[in-house]
Parts: structure tokens; C-alpha cells; sequence
């Protein structure tokens, strides 16, 4: 199979600093023509010779996530059922408390599905760890304001969301009245009381942390207009058609390692990356097994684990070098994967995540800049895989400010002020008061300096010599010019303090939770107005 040329560009897009500024690449009439050209695109792909038909799997991989997102979205709110069924524009995020720029995503997906007339599939990413279960809100006086943690439960580290159950209810239930407490007022109307509404009767059908947050989110969507279903990928996990592409990919390896370790290479010298970790570490081999661009963890809870294959004659040894094993004949790999009834699950990881969702699951997929920039990696490892060009994707996010009252600092009043000072200590000749008693001395003293400055030197020791004489007169120039000096640099910790401040307010990445809630619905919905694909 020809591998198409992929061209390794250095990213560039980066989020929009102002508030209510938006980022979405491809805009307007390049949406619908990306929308047609992936539609080509994968009508003519091809797996090639590892053993599956991708047109097959994508038409099962598309009856299957609509039937698992209908049946899990209906358990919380109305699905409109005439929405099932068409091609699928895809989307998907750990189910956190994330800031606005994130959140436009799932307004935009209804909006450009809506124009497609599509399928609007917004996938709950609960492979990843649970990181965090507080956010971060300004609270303190207006004077001295500080960001103060609040939690929506305790902390437990190392759980994926999967299995993370939450610990403390009474910290969930509790959590809009002490976000309020530490708000003090300065946000009206804030959003968590809405969208923890109906936190009482989801806790009564879920004690997964993830699907509560997601579901209350996913509730105040629908109440706000937006025609979306959702599934976490755990369910799609185990259908038919991930299971089928799960078995494509360790069944082979070897192949799929040095793939993905060439890939990752190229990705990091086009990129200028150091790290050995990032975006994403290599593949190892460890003797005869080879690791897998996979998780395997307990339905129990516990931290991830890496997943290791090695294939023995008809048999695929799955382990994790530290005690687990399992050994299945090859052509039972997919029917294996789908078993309930085993405590250990597979999940794939980042990369392969984003691979079956755009080249299994939708037509076109919808990423916020930082998958953007990782799937430079995956249109590599599709194309080097079975040699075609991957389908596009949008880059979609947004920058929403809290309003709150902030200095009116000047960033670029630092470097100034800086070379203030720095001018009065080595240059302070030219700062000198004519009214001073000490004008005539200070002149002198000037006239000292410049006769040391053009003097050559011939060696070394005069080169000292005269350095020490100029220092010397620097400190009886000085001697004048401390309280000019002294205002200058109180007026630069000042500006610093305000820059501080100002940054700290002005952050996009507070909590959505945090807005006041008319605010943020007319500003994401008047973003979402501007994606008209026409």
C-alpha cells in the first residue's frame, strides 16, 4: 500500500487571549468541504491486509455507539430518536469541571452537526486518570485576592474514571454553597447552581464521580437547546467494532511499535521536542513482549497498568510484567475483549483513542488545541499504518474572562521600569539634578567617568583598573540619586503586583462552574452563532 506524504509542520495555532475571542480551524464553507472530502476519504480506505474491512467495521461502529449512546443518554434526559442513525460528527473530553474554552466544543458540535445534518456524539473520555476533584476560585478581599480550592469530593489519586466512585458525598452535594462561600459575591448568579440542580436524583442513578459531572452538564445542555448524545467510552469499549479494532492492533505488535516509536520520533525532531515523555512515551520491548498502545486495569479500581503482547504460534499472551496474564487463541482476541465477566479491562490510550474515534467511529471529529497538536501524530501513525490520508479535523476553543474588577496593569511597564533602574545604576551621569548642592562634585565625578571609559588599556591588570575606577564612580554618582531610585523601584513592584493580579483574574481557565450563568450561555451561544458553515 503507497503511504501518502504527510508533511511534519511545527503547530502554531494558540488559544485567543481576549475575552469572548474564539479559535475554529476550518471556518465557514471549509467545514462542509472537510465534512465531504473525509466522507471520500474513507469510502476509498482500506485496512489492506490486516484482516478487517474498515467500511464494514464503520458501519457497525456507528449502529453500535448510536444504540450504547441513545440507551445511556435516555437514562438522564430525552433523546430525540429522528437523530440516530446519520453519519456521526464526533467530540469528546474527560468529564471534568473544565474551563469555557473546552465547553465550547460540545456548543459548537450541536451547532455544526445540526448544519450537517449529522449526529452530534460527544464521547466521555473516562480512560484518564481522575487528576483532580476541586477547582481553583478567586476569593479573598478585591485588595489581596487569592484562589481558594474547593472540592467536589475527596482525593484519591491514580483512578481512572471508569472506576472512580465518589468518596465523600457529602462534599459533592455541598459543593455549590462553599463555591458561593468562597466567591463571596464577587460572581452573581453563578453557574454551579444550576448545573448541580439535579445533583440528588443523578446520584441516585450513578455513584461514578465522571457520569455525575458529565450527566448534570449534559442535562443543562439539553435545557439550553443543544441535540447531542453522549457515551463514555467505556461502553463503546465493548462493542463488537472496538473490539474488532482493538484485536486488528495487538494482534500485530511488532508492526504496531515500530510504527508508532518512527512516528513519534519524526513527530519530536519536527516539533523540537526533548522530553522522552512527551507528547507521549515510546514503545519498549521487554525480552519477548513487546508493549501495547494500551491500558489494563481492575473494574475494582486501581492505577493503570501498561499493557504488554507477545504472540506464541496461534496465541496472544496478554500481560502486564508485574503478575497479570492472560493467554487467548488469536482468533478468540475480539471475542475475548467483549467478555463482562473478567475483572481486568483493556482500554486504549490517547493516541489510539483518537484513531478509532475519527477513523472507526465519525466522519469528522472536533478536537480543542491541545488534541489538535497530538493528532499531528496520529494522521502519522494512520497513514504509515494503511497508507492513506487520515480524515481532517476541526480545532475548535474559546477565551471567557470572569468579571471581576482587575488592576489596569501594564505588562509592558516591567521592561521599562527595569531598564530605569539598571540606567540609574550604571548610567546614572545622565540622570544628574542641575538644582542639587552637589551639582558641581556630581559633574566632576561625570567628567572622572568619561576619562576612565575612553582611556585604552594594554593589558589585564589596566583592564581592571579601570572597571574599579568606574564602579567607583557609579557609587558617588548613586549617592545622590537613592530616592529617585527608590520611587522607580517601589513603582516596579508595584506594576509586578498589578500584572499579578491582573493575570490571576484574567485567567481562561477557570471553572465554568464559577460564571455567571446568563453571561456565559449569551457568550458561547453568540460563538456558537458564528460557525454558520455557509
Amino acid at each position: 500500500m503507497t503511504q501518502v506524504d504527510l508533511p511534519h509542520t511545527e503547530f502554531s495555532i494558540r488559544a485567543p487571549r481576549g475575552h469572548g475571542e474564539s479559535v475554529c480551524i476550518p471556518q465557514g464553507p471549509g467545514v462542509s468541504a472537510m465534512w465531504h472530502e473525509n466522507a471520500l476519504v474513507l469510502q476509498q480506505a482500506s485496512m489492506g491486509d490486516w484482516g478487517e474491512d474498515l467500511q464494514e467495521l464503520r458501519d457497525l461502529a456507528r449502529s453500535e455507539a448510536l444504540k450504547a449512546a441513545t440507551a445511556y443518554t435516555s437514562q438522564y434526559r430525552d433523546v430525540d430518536p429522528a437523530s440516530c442513525g446519520k453519519a456521526i460528527v464526533g467530540s469528546g473530553h474527560q468529564p471534568q469541571l473544565f474551563h469555557p474554552g473546552v465547553w465550547f466544543k460540545n456548543f459548537a458540535l450541536h451547532s455544526v452537526a445540526e448544519q450537517l445534518q449529522a449526529t452530534a456524539l460527544n464521547v466521555i473520555i473516562d480512560n484518564d486518570v481522575c487528576q483532580t476533584t476541586s477547582i481553583k476560585a478567586p476569593s479573598g478581599p478585591a485588595t489581596s485576592p487569592h484562589l481558594e480550592v474547593v472540592a467536589f469530593d475527596q482525593s484519591r489519586e491514580g483512578v481512572p474514571f471508569e472506576t472512580r466512585q465518589v468518596v465523600d458525598e457529602e462534599a459533592f452535594f455541598s459543593f455549590p454553597r462553599r463555591v458561593r462561600h468562597a466567591l463571596s459575591g464577587r460572581v452573581a448568579d453563578p453557574l454551579v447552581e444550576e448545573w448541580w440542580r439535579g445533583a440528588r436524583e443523578v446520584g441516585k442513578w450513578s455513584s461514578n464521580l465522571g457520569q455525575r459531572v458529565a450527566a448534570l452538564r449534559h442535562q443543562l445542555e439539553g435545557k439550553w437547546g443543544l441535540e447531542t448524545l453522549e457515551v463514555p467510552l467505556s461502553r463503546l469499549c465493548q462493542t463488537e467494532s472496538f473490539c474488532r479494532f482493538a484485536a486488528v492492533l495487538l494482534g500485530h505488535p511488532g508492526r504496531i511499535q515500530a510504527v508508532y516509536n518512527s512516528a513519534l520520533c519524526d513527530y519530536r525532531k519536527a516539533n523540537r521536542v526533548r522530553s522522552r515523555s512527551h507528547p507521549v512515551p515510546a514503545l519498549e520491548t521487554n525480552g519477548p513482549w513487546v508493549e501495547a498502545p494500551f491500558w489494563v486495569y481492575s473494574k475494582q479500581g486501581g492505577a493503570r497498568r501498561r499493557l504488554y503482547v507477545r504472540i506464541r504460534g496461534h496465541e496472544v499472551h496478554l500481560g502486564d510484567l508485574v503478575g497479570w496474564e492472560a493467554i487467548i487463541p488469536r482468533r478468540q482476541l475480539a471475542s475475548w475483549l467483549r467478555m463482562q465477566d473478567v475483572d481486568e479491562v483493556i482500554r486504549p490510550r490517547a493516541l489510539m483513542t483518537t484513531c478509532f474515534l475519527r477513523l472507526i467511529l465519525s466522519q469528522m471529529f472536533l478536537h480543542g488545541i491541545g488534541g489538535a497538536k497530538y493528532d499531528q501524530l496520529t494522521d502519522q501513525i494512520i497513514n504509515r499504518l494503511w497508507g492513506f490520508q487520515p480524515p481532517g479535523y476541526m480545532t475548535l476553543t474559546a477565551t471567557l474572562q470572569l468579571p471581576l474588577e482587575k488592576p489596569n496593569a501594564v505588562p509592558q511597564d516591567i521592561p521599562r521600569l527595569k531598564q530605569a533602574v539598571r540606567d540609574l545604576i550604571y548610567h546614572p551621569e545622565d540622570h544628574l539634578d542641575p538644582n542639587h548642592s552637589e551639582h558641581h562634585r556630581q559633574l566632576e565625578w561625570a567628567a572622572e567617568k568619561s576619562r576612565w571609559i575612553g582611556r585604552p588599556c594594554a593589558d589585564y591588570h589596566e583592564l581592571r583598573v579601570r572597571h574599579r575606577a568606574i564602579e567607583t564612580a557609579n557609587l558617588a554618582l548613586n549617592s545622590n540619586l537613592s530616592g529617585k531610585r527608590r520611587e522607580l523601584e517601589q513603582e516596579l513592584e508595584q506594576v509586578r503586583r498589578e500584572v499579578r493580579l491582573s493575570q490571576l483574574l484574567g485567567s481562561r481557565e477557570f471553572s465554568v462552574c464559577l460564571f455567571p450563568k446568563d453571561m456565559l450561555r449569551q457568550e458561547l451561544m453568540r460563538l456558537t452563532a458564528g460557525l454558520s458553515l455557509s
